[in-house]
């Protein structure tokens, strides 16, 4: 063989094995999913939070560094007695990603400002509940994040504007109120494995309003330091992975 043929005999071999190679990275290695929020606003009377939090956190989604083309935003309100505590679904939004080659600075900011908009009002539209579901509401928002791919290789994300002052599943509204029995019977903890779940706005709720009629209401019990610790703590533990899950005291507003 002259050495000319062996020089394109190895070329040959070396390029079919970069391909090869390539083909296989492609079709064997398992690709990341693409990331997805969603926001999850507590409609119950209780909660002092409003729209502008909800919109502000969306915005903060919106900016997130994981989030790419093809990433949404999913936003959600706790149910009440017209969904029969089911959670609504008010809106999902494709993540708007600046393509500068395609469109101004400008245009890009004015589209993200259009759907922060659209996200505000459709929250204001959203009719107060006198009960707070919020537990259904968040099990149901990391399903639908599952649905859409997220899982343990994600990088997805809950926010959840709420007082966590539930009251529909009765061991966790037993759990906060202090009761060790409630709190042994918890419900089993929400899979938010891949998933990470900010809670804000515990603080930011209501104790005795006085209603049209003249009558007094108390919509959450007064809290002390160790109460509020505790409903931190009994939250905490509805998640298999509470690593991954943070409170704060008040939204972003």
């Amino acid at each position: 063989m002259s050495p000319k043929l062996k020089i394109l005999l190895v070329l040959g071999i070396v390029t079919f094995g970069l391909l090869s190679f390539a083909l296989a990275k492609t079709f064997l290695i398992e690709k990341v999913p693409v990331p997805h929020a969603l926001v999850l606003f507590d409609s119950s009377d209780s909660v002092l939070g409003n729209c502008s939090s909800v919109a502000v956190l969306s915005r903060v989604a919106f900016k997130l560094p994981q989030m790419q083309s093809g990433s949404t935003l999913t936003i959600s309100a706790t149910g009440g007695e017209s969904t029969a505590n089911e959670p609504r679904m008010t809106g999902t939004y494709l993540v708007p990603i600046s393509n500068k080659a395609f469109e101004g600075e400008k245009q890009g900011k004015q589209k993200q400002e259009d759907l922060l908009t659209d996200i505000k009002e459709k929250c204001d539209q959203t009719p107060a509940a006198k009960t707070s579901s919020i537990f259904l509401g968040l099990k149901s928002g990391v399903e639908q994040l599952k649905s859409k791919g997220c899982n343990d290789k994600a990088n997805c994300i809950v926010f959840v504007q709420s007082d966590l002052q539930e009251n529909v599943e009765p061991q966790i509204k037993a759990a906060i109120n202090g009761s060790k029995a409630g709190a042994s019977k918890l419900p089993a903890p929400i899979d938010n494995r891949g998933i990470r779940v900010t809670i804000c706005g515990i603080s930011e709720t209501k104790g005795l309003v006085k209603e049209s009629n003249g009558n007094s209401r108390q919509l959450t019990r007064n809290r002390n330091a160790e109460r509020s610790d505790l409903i931190r703590q009994v939250w905490g533990g509805l998640f298999t992975e509470p690593q991954l899950v943070t409170f704060s005291s008040f939204c972003p507003n």
